[in-house]
């Protein structure tokens, strides 16, 4: 019988099962992110940020922008691990969407920190010359990441902070269109005993 117990037992810790979850203690985000978080979501060890309005909208024919747009968004968490676990590092996949005319331009810039992982700013380019339409492949983004921590955190709570931008340009308001918005963020965050 205490064979099995163990065995169930290992499984469980093996499978990365986890007695608890990762708990916010503390959300601050910046007036730049008012009206775009959908929801903040965590279970387990994953960490879900959900957008409803963190994009670029430059319509063709809309002179309400005229020819540039920005968004930027910073959200800081202090995170409260399991009793006993520390922190090792994480994966992270942002998701978003894109689409263009010929002669406009933009950018998602990203920056995050975690524990000792302090990333410098990443991005994703969309060039002059290219248009992006829906039905395109690269209409759709998928940017993920890895980090290991240099040293593990041990202590009870860790910072997490995300910095993003959004920019878009275009040549003309009559005839050029540039889309983009950020869907979602999904963190994993690596644990151990």
């Amino acid at each position: 019988m205490l064979r099995v117990v163990l065995m169930v037992l290992l499984g469980v810790i093996s499978s990365g099962a986890w007695a608890e979850d990762i708990e916010i203690a503390h959300m601050r985000t910046t007036r730049g992110c008012r009206g775009k978080i959908g929801g903040v979501i965590t279970q387990g060890t994953h960490l879900s940020i959900l957008f409803d309005n963190f994009n670029i909208d430059l319509d063709r024919g809309d002179r309400a922008d005229r020819f540039a747009q920005f968004s930027e968004c910073a959200m800081f968490f202090d995170l409260r691990l399991p009793q006993g676990y520390c922190a090792k590092g994480l994966r992270q996949s942002y998701q978003g969407g894109v689409v263009k005319s010929r002669h406009s331009h933009g950018f998602f810039h990203f920056r995050y920190g975690f524990g000792s992982v302090q990333a410098p700013m990443r991005s994703i380019r969309w060039r002059f010359g290219n248009e992006i339409l829906p039905e395109d492949v690269d209409s759709l983004f998928t940017i993920t990441r890895a980090d290991s921590l240099r040293i593990r955190h041990c202590r009870r709570t860790i910072r997490y902070d995300l910095v993003l931008r959004l920019f878009g340009a275009r040549s003309t308001i009559r005839n050029d269109f540039f889309q983009s918005g950020l869907d979602s963020i999904d963190t994993d965050f690596i644990l151990d005993f």
